[in-house]
């Protein structure tokens, strides 16, 4: 058997690819051999790796597509039309508890956000935090802000737009943490945007089809809000911006090794699972 794996290494990880050697050979790239080809039977990909049709129309003997993650908006094609099983972490909940990278760096950016943004440095205890998007990761970010003292306000779909309005109007902080769907699809419109506090401050690491951008963008170059940490966008009108009240990262949040290893272990097991039994 051979392995595909497109996915991106991971910074300090000598083990990246080596771990998969379990089920045989791995590749990195596209360019196999027609005998390579048919005996590819595991493509493993990642947020970063973008997969068409014309991709697994190259491998006529693939049983497994690796993902892990908890999404496949990376995947551009209906998995279950297809005969190979797609293993992802999407409802993996007691695992991915001890998955907190990103809800982590969602609190260094509301820090750099404090430190780096304000004209005037401040300490986030006292601070109000609006959480989008109470699910796993949304609810970590809620648990570290309150051991911070911070105070926490949190919506999800059971809220209704004007609970959402009143967040976005109170909160020195809003931090996104909803999933990429066709329901939140710029979920977070410019008529949101502009009920925020002067000096509040909009972090998102989930992603960047979830706002209106332009109407982000518009509020920062003007100065209506305090500032923004963005470690995902969906268009390039920030990335040729350089306003001096905007931190931009490269979808890093959840680059951490330790969980990065992790994850890739647990789907590891969930494929060895699936084979013996099938």
């Amino acid at each position: 058997m051979i392995v595909l794996n497109l996915a991106k290494p991971t910074k300090n990880d000598p083990s990246f690819y080596k771990r998969w050697e379990i089920f045989g050979k791995v590749y990195n790239k596209l360019d196999l051999s027609k005998d390579e080809i048919e005996k590819t039977e595991i493509l493993v990909v990642d947020q970063y790796t973008i997969v068409d049709l014309q991709h697994i129309k190259l491998l006529p003997n693939l049983k497994f597509i690796a993902s892990a993650t908890t999404g496949h908006s990376h995947l551009n094609f209906n998995p279950s039309e297809h005969s190979f099983k797609l293993v992802t972490l999407k409802g993996d909940t007691h695992f991915l508890d001890k998955i907190t990278s990103v809800a982590e760096f969602t609190i260094l950016l509301m820090l750099r956000c404090a430190r780096e943004l304000s004209p005037t440095p401040f300490k986030l205890a006292g601070k109000r935090v609006g959480i989008v998007g109470n699910g796993r990761i949304g609810s970590q970010v809620a648990t570290i802000c309150e051991s911070m003292r911070m105070k926490v306000s949190t919506y999800d779909k059971k809220n209704s737009l004007y609970d959402l309005m009143n967040i976005f109007s109170e909160s020195d902080f809003i931090s996104i943490h909803l999933e990429e769907n066709e329901e939140t699809k710029n979920m977070i419109s410019w008529s949101l945007i502009k009920t925020m506090k002067k000096n509040a401050y909009f972090i998102n690491t989930a992603r960047g089809s979830i706002i209106n951008e332009i109407a982000l963008m518009d509020a920062l170059a003007k100065g209506k809000i305090g500032g923004a940490a963005l470690d995902v966008v969906e268009k390039k009108i920030f990335i040729n911006e350089h306003l001096p009240n905007l931190i931009l990262t490269d979808h890093i949040a959840g680059r951490c090794l330790e969980d990065r290893i992790e994850t890739d272990i647990r789907i590891i097991q969930k494929i060895s699972l699936f084979s013996s039994c099938g």
